[in-house]
């Protein structure tokens, strides 16, 4: 009996220790739910429709700063790299507060008379522009001739070793040394552009954390100096390659598994890409540790590496003026637009009757129609760069859908044009034939890469907002850098034409 006792004693206990570890299992995973729960990072982000008409940056106020404490040991280095004295910085009396909407952050901006420099309240150089390097000599011409030819401009430096002196010197004043150059080119006629990325753990390529400097091809000069840092929220990476290229996948209704698919670790500020087909937002004002899933070369997928939600994306692009956006599905496609018709009206360019700004898809009559326009001579288009079977320009532009215009078509005597479509720069054949190559008073800008849509959109809003303030080279020059500095690396322009043009009709 007694036995029996122990034995019935003993079966209860287990069944009572068996209950608690049940009980525990479900507990932990309620936890575990609740958890993943709670890292969900997107959920609770206010989507905020972007405001065209906000500006890049605005002054804030004017104040009189403690000279002493406005530059930390680094800068005051780094000043030396610029040329720039420091007592000429103590000679300052009042210095505007600038607010960067581009970048979100508050900056003392201080005017000397051969640079302009943008410093952060930790009293770090975060954009310098070297004046000395940028003409003035057009500022305010508007009485170009037709056929006068710009004079030929020598630029000795060629490669890069020429310029590795001034590289070193960088990466030791701002210890780089744990930085990585991701480009270095000189796609832009007279310049050489040179990016450095932070790396992370897991040798992921942090493009927000970036130093860009552009150095100038005739005498080696630094023109101008950005500087971005921001460091994501967290650097777990949970979620497999695998299920990350799966997710991308269902965004854009792909369930083919022989599709060309690229996947690589790099970090990303949400922007919510793929969430709506209509309007787009704002950014986060965070960023994340993200795959990057490439599809068929020319769509974007970013899947957040630790919860797996789909942060966002982009796909590939591509006198009188007129300003066209000939996709209307582009990110933006109307704001772009705005931009340029803005920024063509503030440079003396008038809307002849039927020429108002559009975005929409057209018949091919109604391009060749602007193309051959006799009152036009300024002019912005948005769409696709058409490529062969190996990524190479054609000479063609088109909407993918409606029309294809080869450069051959075009016909006209045109002063400014851009044509924001993918590879667009990467020969002169629309230069040339757009008749903006070689003369004065007379500029043509494109795309030097594949560039996406996202990458396309800040470039216009940031050069249509400095139009007239600078010559249009150095529109393109400074609108890059804040562009790349906002984690944009596909950000690379091209420029062709007279450097000292301003883009004033005429």
């Amino acid at each position: 009996m007694k036995k029996k006792i122990i034995l019935s004693t003993l079966f209860v206990i287990t069944l009572m220790l068996i209950s608690v570890i049940l009980f525990q299992n479900v507990l932990a995973t309620e936890v575990m739910e609740e958890g993943l729960a709670s890292t969900q990072v997107l959920k609770d982000v206010e989507r905020k429709i972007v405001n065209p008409d906000e500006p890049l940056e605005e002054v804030i106020r004017e104040q009189v700063l403690e000279k002493e404490i406005l530059l930390n040991d680094t800068s005051k280095k780094a000043l030396s790299l610029y040329n720039i004295e420091y007592q000429n910085i103590q000679s300052i009396d009042n210095v505007q507060i600038i607010k960067d909407n581009l970048l979100d952050r508050t900056v003392s901006r201080l005017e000397l008379s051969n640079a302009q420099i943008d410093i952060d309240q930790n009293g770090n150089i975060v954009k310098l522009i070297n004046k000395e390097d940028f003409s003035t000599q057009d500022k305010n011409r508007r009485n170009y001739q037709e056929n006068n030819k710009i004079e030929e401009i020598s630029y000795p430096i060629k490669t890069k070793e020429q310029i590795q002196n001034i590289i070193d010197e960088v990466v030791n004043t701002y210890n780089l040394q744990t930085y990585e150059i991701v480009e270095c080119h000189n796609d832009l006629i007279g310049t050489w552009t040179v990016v450095w990325n932070n790396v992370l753990a897991n040798e992921i390529i942090n493009p927000y954390d970036v130093v860009v400097v552009n150095i100038d091809a005739r005498d080696g000069s630094i023109m101008m100096f950005s500087r971005n840092i921001a460091t994501p929220t967290s650097i777990n990476i949970i979620i497999s390659k695998d299920e990350a290229i799966s997710k991308a996948k269902t965004v854009i209704n792909h369930n083919n598994e022989n599709i060309n698919v690229n996947a690589e670790l790099t970090t990303f500020r949400p922007n919510f890409y793929w969430e709506n087909n209509i309007k787009f937002y704002q950014e986060a004002d965070f960023i994340r540790v993200a795959w990057k899933i490439i599809i068929n070369d020319g769509i974007i997928v970013m899947i957040d590496a630790e919860t797996g939600e789909i942060l966002g994306g982009s796909q590939e692009k591509s006198d009188g003026a007129r300003a066209m956006t000939l996709v209307p599905t582009f990110y933006k496609a109307s704001e772009a637009t705005i931009f340029a018709d803005r920024g063509l009206k503030k440079l003396g360019y008038s809307e002849p009757v039927g020429c108002q700004p559009h975005c929409g898809w057209v018949e091919k009559i109604d391009v060749e129609w602007v193309i051959h326009h006799k009152e036009l001579y300024g002019l912005y288009i948005s769409c696709h760069g058409e490529v062969d079977e190996n990524g190479n320009f054609r000479n063609a532009i088109t909407d993918m859908n409606n029309w294809t215009l080869n450069a051959s078509e075009v016909t006209g005597n045109w002063h400014f044009v851009f044509l924001d479509a993918c590879q667009t720069a990467t020969t002169d054949a629309f230069p040339k034939a757009f008749k903006t190559y070689g003369y004065e008073g007379r500029a043509y800008i494109g795309w030097n890469v594949s560039v996406y849509e996202t990458t396309a959109y800040y470039f216009v809003q940031s050069f249509y907002s400095k139009v007239g303030s600078m010559t249009l080279h150095q529109a393109v020059l400074s609108a890059a850098s804040e562009v790349i500095a906002a984690g944009h690396t596909d950000c690379n322009a091209g420029f062709y034409g007279d450097l000292n043009y301003y883009g004033w009709a005429w």
